[in-house]
């Protein structure tokens, strides 16, 4: 799949890519080349630059004008002295009536970036072309755009050429592959999911059956809870780990340990380690919760490590640095392998899309059959950025390799021991100024008994309904306060219930328990209609917290 779309975006790129330099190049020709050769070079421009780039301004205007790419004109100062439509529309007005206009009041100037007019002076006094990313704020409004500058001779005066281009297009576009990257590498690490599933249930099981054995000693059972409670959290993050792999690619932060993280990439690559006689050592700084999105942030460190991986197996055997530090407010990851290295050319397309030092997809490197599809460090790349950090990479050829991640460090709030036991052993009470009166519509037998059981405890009516049919039939029966409904129902999806549910039973409040995929965009659409969306699995201190909220509220019977 993502070779195919790789194949036809390529096409497509190059093609209009051709089409568009042909039409530059006979514009040119026509208006600028030819004349110019019917005439003698004048002398004090004679080895000053190459007649390609000699035009005036009529002659420009008429080959640049209604071109699609945006494209300005700025002397040695950096004031505009033309600038067609299209660099117009992509700067938001800013070159509007563009004449002696300064460029520096165009583009965002960060503290510690070059300013745009050494580039510009740099490139009319040493007739060199350099590309800079830049961006160009207007309300609450920000354009990533790449600037390429480069000299052009305008009658008997040097200016400088700006062309620039739209990267919230190409960042659209690395976000689409990123999401079929990440369902292409599923398999890569299918693996050591199901190993750590293995280990889950085993424990699980394993306890289960201690617990019903000797069910007389409290000790064992408490033991024998505590492992089933923990597992099953475990168990929890690896799906909410899966799910991710196939759902949407924008940055959602949350509390993270960040050493958490090190470790489940660790966890997930060891049996692939361990078979290639690859050592993986760790140097992890203890920091505090941060912010950042976890998964992607996984996916960054396991590219990173499976491309250090490949990068060992020529060479049989090596070791494998994963280190953390927090440096200046400034959190760093670096991770650094023994394999055989990358040389210059190669470090300096290492981060662009499709780019791949493996060699062309699906032929051997060094004799090992390493398929590349050169999109991982594209995606690792942007999804650092959009954290507002970076990556960079360093290289000694045949001798290994060093990438290092740097993140602003945003620290969460923090967690206490006493919060954590809450989590694990404790379950609020419920004190009730109001008597609720709960339906729950969910095909899952365990599921419905296990909230029978935990909220008649609590004196709260309870009634069950295993499917939609059975749910309508109770909601045009009764009124109920609060409605726990399933996301995925056998007949009729819990999205398509709410509606007939709220004609019968307008003031209930329905609380969504989904294991399905419950991403943020999908909350969003539905935020209006429910008043919860709790994730399975769930704990009862969700349910709850969420019950104790509703009960303050004043209900209508």
């Amino acid at each position: 799949m993502v070779e195919l779309v790789k194949n036809s975006m390529l096409l497509l790129i190059l093609i209009s890519n051709f089409l568009l330099l042909m039409i530059t190049i006979i514009l040119l020709y026509r208006y600028s080349i030819k004349p110019y050769l019917q005439k003698k070079k004048p002398p004090e421009i004679q080895d000053h630059i190459s007649p390609l780039y000699t035009i005036n301004f009529t002659q420009l205007r008429t080959i640049t004008e209604i071109m699609p790419f945006p494209m300005a004109i700025t002397d040695n100062k950096g004031l505009l002295q033309y600038a067609n439509l299209a660099f117009q529309t992509l700067t938001m007005g800013k070159s509007k009536g563009y004449k002696n206009t300064s460029i520096e009041n165009i583009f965002d100037q960060p503290g510690d970036q070059t300013s745009v007019i050494t580039y510009i002076q740099l490139s009319i006094t040493d007739k060199t072309s350099d590309n800079i990313e830049y961006s160009i704020s207007s309300n609450d409004n920000t354009v990533p755009v790449l600037l390429s500058f480069s000299p052009i001779q305008i009658d008997s005066s040097v200016y400088c050429m700006i062309i620039a281009r739209d990267l919230s297009e190409t960042e659209k576009y690395i976000e689409k592959i990123a999401h079929l990257q990440k369902l292409a590498s599923i398999g890569t690490f299918a693996a050591g999911i199901v190993h750590e599933f293995n280990n889950v249930l085993t424990g699980i099981k394993g306890y289960s059956q201690l617990a019903r054995k000797d069910y007389t000693n409290s000790e064992m059972l408490d033991k024998a809870f505590s492992i089933i409670e923990s597992e099953s959290q475990r168990g929890a993050e690896l799906c909410k780990n899966m799910n991710y792999y196939s759902s949407s690619t924008k940055i959602n932060p949350e509390p993270v340990m960040l050493n958490d993280i090190v470790d489940t990439v660790i966890a997930l690559q060891n049996n692939y380690l361990s078979t290639e006689g690859i050592e993986i050592s760790t140097n992890l700084q203890a920091l505090p919760l941060v912010l950042v999105d976890k998964f992607q942030l996984q996916q960054v460190l396991l590219n990173l490590v499976i491309n250090a991986r490949h990068a060992i197996m020529p060479k049989g055997g090596g070791s494998i640095e994963i280190s953390l530090s927090l440096v200046d407010e400034e959190i760093q990851f670096h991770i650094s392998d023994t394999g055989i290295g990358i040389d210059r050319d190669n470090v300096k397309r290492i981060f662009d899309p499709f780019y791949t030092s493996k060699g062309v997809i699906g032929k051997s490197v060094s004799n090992y059959k390493i398929k590349g599809t050169g999109l991982g460090l594209a995606v690792s790349r942007s999804i650092i950025h959009k954290h507002g950090g970076s990556i960079e990479v360093t290289s000694i050829h045949g001798k290994g390799s060093t990438f290092t991640i740097k993140l602003p460090y945003k620290p969460a709030k923090q967690v206490t021991e006493t919060d954590i036991q809450a989590q694990l052993t404790g379950i609020p009470s419920f004190e009730s100024r109001n008597p609720l009166k709960v339906l729950v519509i969910d095909d899952e037998m365990p599921i419905r008994e296990m909230l029978f059981r935990a909220l008649t405890d609590m004196d709260i009516m309870v009634t069950l309904a295993k499917n939609a049919e059975e749910g309508l039939t109770q909601c045009k029966a009764d009124n109920y306060d609060v409605i726990f409904l399933d996301y995925v129902l056998p007949e009729m999806n819990g999205d398509k219930l709410i509606p007939v549910i709220k004609e019968h039973s307008p003031s209930s409040k329905i609380i969504f328990i989904s294991g399905w995929d419950s991403s943020p965009q999908k909350k969003k659409n539905l935020e209006s209609s429910v008043h919860a969306w709790i994730d399975k699995p769930f704990n009862l201190t969700q349910i709850l917290n969420c019950l104790n909220e509703i009960s303050t509220i004043p209900l209508t019977h």
